[in-house]
């Protein structure tokens, strides 16, 4: 990405403000001063930024130049929204449905052809990494790698009825017209597996190579599990039978998932707080199967699920164990990485203990951006206001002042 910047303005600008903005922020919650321009100069950074991300788009007419650039610069436009956009979420929608608009107008034929019929006679194209992708004939592994990220992005911002239509435009272009199918999805992420093997070529540590097969399957999860967090935010647009109906296939794919990766889950409820984070894949367990089991509960809250209510407090148990082991040796940062599985435990969770250990790690990472303190001040006051024991949060459908994503 910063290779890119180094000849891209418009990449450069928008690294500079948001790595600007993280700076001042974390300064001024940690001291609670900030200096003398406080987020002046990355704002003034984001702002030339988006001129032009606009004056590329509007220097295209038959196909965009340099497709590598404009998805990485969507990629950090989002990034900076999710963290210091507006308390309204406009930024982060109008740049979903930019996003979702590329999709459809340079991006559709780079996806639909990794998933279209072998050429007969001829053998499988390698993929390539493009370093200025010319048109949609490079398949570039890093354009695809950033739309698996920007969907992540979407998933979650669909989830707080901001985002989604990226979701929805990558699924028009993958020729997918049920959302409630997810192994597209992996697929997708699968094939931008070989990016840093390919990039790296023979200079490629073989330590980071072992370390990358190891962590595929994992990934593989983290995969399925923001198409599933996008089809569950998905239901809230249907209704009556076709809602049903669609309530079915969510729920059946959320246990294809878990048959899928029981391994994973498996692993993840073996741990024990004497196993420490050293070893990349034992972190990523503990916060990828938090989110897994987040989907769960999820599914449960804004669903007719059958999962009773035993099933539910065992699940919400399993994130608080990987949520305390992942803190112990991850510190304020993992938290950061599970903060919407603890977000959603809290909501979910018959014990008081439970909300009052979230509220309080969410707390610690009000520093890391504006909507973790978004989402720390709503908890707050939503446990603070409700009527009878924990538990009763299952609603979120009353309007709040300060929309967030996490």
């Amino acid at each position: 990405m910063f290779s890119i910047a180094q000849d891209d303005p418009m990449v450069m600008h928008l690294i500079i403000a948001v790595a600007g903005r993280e700076i001042e922020f974390r300064r001024h919650t940690v001291t609670g001063r900030s200096d003398q321009t406080g987020p002046e100069i990355p704002l003034r950074h984001y702002c030339k930024g988006l001129r032009l991300v606009s004056e590329a788009l509007e220097r295209q007419e038959g196909g965009i130049g340099d497709l590598e650039a404009l998805c990485t610069a969507l990629y950090l436009m989002l990034l900076y929204e999710q963290k210091f956009g507006d308390a309204h979420g406009l930024g982060l929608s109008n740049h979903l449905t930019g996003a979702a608009w590329v999709i459809k107008r340079y991006c559709k034929e780079i996806v639909s052809s990794i998933f279209g019929p072998p050429r007969i006679g001829l053998p499988p194209q390698a993929p390539a990494l493009a370093r200025r992708c010319q048109g949609p004939q490079d398949h570039s592994l890093f354009i695809v790698r950033l739309l698996t990220w920007i969907a992540h992005q979407d998933a979650a911002a669909s989830t707080f009825k901001v985002g989604g239509q990226f979701n929805g435009a990558l699924c028009q272009a993958i020729g997918e017209q049920n959302p409630a199918t997810w192994e597209n999805f992996e697929r997708l992420n699968h094939f931008s597996l070989p990016l840093y093997r390919t990039m790296w070529a023979d200079s490629y540590p073989q330590a980071e190579m072992v370390d990358d097969i190891e962590n595929q399957h994992v990934y593989s999860l983290l995969s399925a599990c923001g198409h599933l967090r996008y089809m569950i935010s998905d239901l809230s647009r249907l209704h009556g039978a076709a809602r049903e109906r669609q309530e079915v296939a969510v729920e059946e794919a959320i246990a294809q998932v878990g048959h899928l990766y029981n391994d994973l889950l498996q692993v993840a409820g073996g741990l024990s707080m004497a196993t420490d984070n050293s070893h990349r894949l034992v972190a990523n367990i503990r916060g990828i199967v938090a989110y897994y089991y987040a989907i769960m509960l999820e599914f449960h809250r804004v669903s007719s699920s059958h999962l009773d209510g035993f099933r539910v407090q065992e699940v919400v148990q399993c994130i608080m164990d990987l949520a305390a082991q992942d803190y112990e040796h991850g510190g304020d940062e993992s938290i950061v990485r599970i903060a919407w599985p603890l977000f959603v435990t809290a909501l979910v969770t018959d014990k008081a203990r439970h909300q009052n250990w979230v509220l309080s790690h969410l707390g610690r990472i009000r520093r890391f951006g504006k909507n973790y303190d978004r989402a720390y001040e709503f908890l707050g006051n939503i446990i603070k206001g409700q009527q009878g024991p924990p538990g009763k949060l299952s609603e979120l459908n009353e309007p709040w002042e300060e929309i967030f994503v996490i």
